[in-house]
């Protein structure tokens, strides 16, 4: 559909005593979407509906158009404060407000399947928010190179039309930075983060399944248990690395590493409330460059990620047929970049050539077990594996000023040419079978058509020219 957006955005600073500046923004947003709905169904065998046209019209529909309106503001407010040269602090805080206008509107029966009419009432959420933010940091720089700071910082939700209403989470940062002055060539940073969610009542039920299924979110298909992972209580610790070696020589080394722990809900594996109980993070990775010689400087980079999760699911806490899983992701990414300077040296002017390719393979393991039959599963499944390639070749040229000069141009000329090319490719036990007509390989699906909205398989090639002027 059509949409609008129109922002407004007023940003302002002062300098305030006892070496303090504010800053502050204010941004109004108005987005409107207003394109008329299209039928229920192109079938016309399924009879009139109570307004009395057939219900391959669209008169059957409560509205003709969603008429759709957002409201978004924003207030952002900064204090910095430099007691003295080794010690400043910033204060923050940040509202958002998001007002959706969008008329609710309910369906006394609709069509499904194109083929058949149904009189299970449903209803549009209108679903808004109102986040705050606000923190406290401190940086002190003990000596010189050398710097420590640490932060404490809530975030408020207040939601509508979501499970949650309200949300608060808390947390807590240490850093340090460390560049010191007879070592010119290292520069180090490192943080820990801390921080807890909490939410004040969570019904699905009440705050959702009753305004898409009015009939009292009777046939409201959640699970009074499940707790959604950007909902439920969470408890957060997270680890930051960087190192930076540069050389003399302009060979630059960049090794980082990360971990992260998130644990949500009640924590029990074997039971409790459903959805995502835990997952824990860690990457590594490192990055080079070399300058080959003048022209050419050569990077490439490797990073290895790991994603461990634990579930459990079924469709109420205790159920005997409720299931847990072990969900383990390891992705594995290796990126090169090749840029050339060929100033000069074929053109008058500036002749650019980055050459990169990036290579990316991830392998995914899946394993469950009966809740009430322990949590130490075996491998089940077979793994998921995904392949993607990427290479992209850029050729940027800046065309001799005296050139542009001489066709009577007053400014810059730059030419781009680009081209890529692009494959993804995944082994998956759960797609591999599915065909536009599912009932030809299951029997089960009669009613399903699959046309490839989901395929992740593709191959696919860019070419760009670009032509860009300056006066």
């Amino acid at each position: 559909p059509d949409n609008q957006a129109h922002r407004l955005t007023f940003t302002g600073a002062i300098d305030l005593p006892f070496g303090s500046r504010y800053v502050g923004t204010y941004s109004h947003n108005r987005m409107t979407q207003n394109s008329p709905f299209i039928p229920f169904t192109i079938n016309t065998g399924l009879g009139d509906c109570d307004a009395g046209f057939n219900m391959s019209d669209v008169r059957c529909l409560p509205a003709r158009s969603l008429n759709g309106e957002i409201i978004q503001t924003l207030f952002n407010n900064v204090l910095t404060t430099r007691f003295d040269e080794d010690l400043t602090s910033t204060l923050r805080f940040r509202h958002l407000s998001l007002d959706n206008n969008t008329p609710r509107l309910i369906f006394e029966e609709w069509v499904r399947w194109d083929g058949e009419r149904t009189g299970d009432e449903r209803g549009n959420a209108t679903p808004a928010y109102d986040k705050t933010n606000a923190s406290a940091d401190l940086n002190w720089t003990f000596m010189k190179g050398w710097k420590i700071g640490g932060s404490l910082a809530w975030e408020h939700f207040d939601r509508t039309h979501a499970d949650v209403k309200e949300t608060d989470e808390y947390s807590q940062k240490a850093f340090i930075n460390v560049k010191p002055e007879d070592l010119a060539w290292l520069t180090v940073r490192a943080s820990y983060l801390h921080a807890d969610r909490d939410f004040d009542r969570y019904d699905a039920l009440g705050n959702v399944g009753v305004i898409g299924h009015p009939d009292d979110g009777g046939n409201y298909p959640a699970s009074e248990d499940m707790r959604k992972y950007d909902l439920a209580k969470r408890g957060r610790n997270k680890a930051d690395i960087f190192a930076e070696f540069a050389f003399e020589s302009g060979w630059v080394i960049t090794p980082t590493a990360s971990w992260r722990q998130d644990e949500f809900s009640d924590r029990i594996f074997t039971g409790g409330e459903l959805g995502l109980k835990r997952e824990n993070y860690w990457s590594a990775g490192v990055e080079q460059t070399y300058p080959v010689t003048d022209e050419i400087m050569l990077t490439v980079a490797y990073m290895r990620e790991n994603f461990d999760r634990r579930m459990v699911g079924g469709e109420e806490s205790g159920d005997s047929d409720a299931w847990g899983s072990r969900i383990t992701d390891v992705v594995d990414t290796v990126e090169t970049l090749m840029t050339i300077a060929l100033s000069d040296k074929i053109l008058p002017g500036d002749l650019n050539v980055d050459i990169g390719f990036v290579y990316g393979r991830t392998n995914n393991k899946t394993a469950t077990y009966a809740v009430d039959g322990g949590n130490d599963p075996d491998d089940q499944y077979p793994d998921v594996t995904n392949d993607f390639q990427r290479f992209d070749t850029t050729l940027k040229y800046t065309v001799d000023p005296d050139l542009v000069t001489s066709i009577g141009w007053e400014g810059e000329a730059l030419l781009k040419l680009r081209f890529g090319y692009e494959r993804n490719q995944m082994t998956n036990w759960q797609t591999d079978i599915m065909a536009p007509y599912m009932n030809d390989v299951n029997d089960d699906a009669e009613e399903s058509l699959f046309l490839a909205g989901i395929d992740p398989n593709y191959e696919a090639s860019l070419v760009t020219l670009e032509l860009g002027l300056t006066w």
